[in-house]
């Protein structure tokens, strides 16, 4: 963790009260042993624009990092499910630095382990991709331009297969078999009605 780059504040705001808020409620979903875990998590409130993880955990350290400027203004069930998404990191005791393929199964437990709190606080619709599907990369592009990208050049079809993350789409059906919609819009309508405000 000290490898990375970023900045913490120091003053603990509204913003980290609410994570720390949301991070105590999960703990209080769980099972004893997860809970004896959870209960030395540490939330870290980042500002760091070039950090290219804007929300992230380190299940060795036991600490999630979240950056404030991109999620502070995320709804409470995207923020609980992310959450809950890297303290299922944490508890499962994933690994860094391992083959795309269990990377991504790590993700999709991870994502098991999110739905799973999400649906016991009767949450059964968060609009995650919808709302990270808003956000820009370090090039300014969506995550449905990347795809679309992805799509239309063959060359790159193979990055977004070994990319350590499964497929919104992977994602949302196995999220939708154990009763939970993690909704993504078509962000089309969304660009074209700003643009037609602006």
């Amino acid at each position: 963790m000290r490898a990375r780059e970023f900045i913490i504040e120091q003053a603990t705001g509204a913003f980290e009260l609410r994570c720390r808020s949301i991070l105590s409620k999960l703990a209080s979903l769980v099972e004893p042993e997860d809970r004896s875990v959870i209960s030395t998590v540490d939330i870290w409130i980042s500002s760091n624009p070039t950090d290219a993880d804007k929300i992230y955990s380190s299940p060795k350290e036991r600490v999630v990092v979240v950056d404030q400027e991109e999620f502070a203004d995320a709804p409470v069930e995207v923020l609980i499910w992310l959450l809950a998404h890297e303290v299922g990191h944490i508890v499962m005791n994933h690994r860094d630095k391992i083959p795309a393929q269990q990377s991504q199964q790590q993700e999709l437990d991870a994502d098991d382990y999110a739905t799973k709190l999400t649906l016991k606080l009767g949450i059964n619709k968060v609009p995650v991709f919808t709302w990270l599907g808003r956000k820009k990369d370090e090039l300014g592009r969506t995550e449905l331009e990347r795809r679309r990208a992805a799509e239309r050049d063959p060359s790159l079809q193979d990055f977004w297969k070994d990319r350590s993350h499964p497929t919104t789409d992977r994602r949302q059906q196995r999220a939708q078999q154990q009763g939970m919609e993690l909704s993504k819009v078509n962000t089309d309508q969304i660009d074209q009605l700003l643009k037609h405000m602006a």
